[in-house]
């Protein structure tokens, strides 16, 4: 997932509000973005990928599992 200038003709657009939710997620002190179902699950898939390729050289760590097959509430 790209922002625009960066995605080019390759990759997937990644639509503003999508990159202020994950920049919000990373950031500490902001708040916690608002997201609905779809969003959500989105933003799960979107790290698990980022797991799976950067951290467990393609495969699934357990945990992830877990947390991917967890139907996660608001608190």
């Amino acid at each position: 997932m790209l922002c625009r200038s960066c995605a080019g003709t390759a990759g997937r657009l990644l639509p503003s509000d999508s990159r202020n939710d994950l920049l919000a997620l990373l950031d500490a002190s902001a708040p916690l973005p608002h997201l609905d179902e779809r969003h959500a699950a989105a933003h799960r898939r979107l790290l698990s990928r980022y797991v799976e390729h950067h951290l467990a050289d393609g495969g699934v760590p357990p945990a992830m599992t877990f947390w991917l097959g967890r139907a996660w509430e608001a608190a």
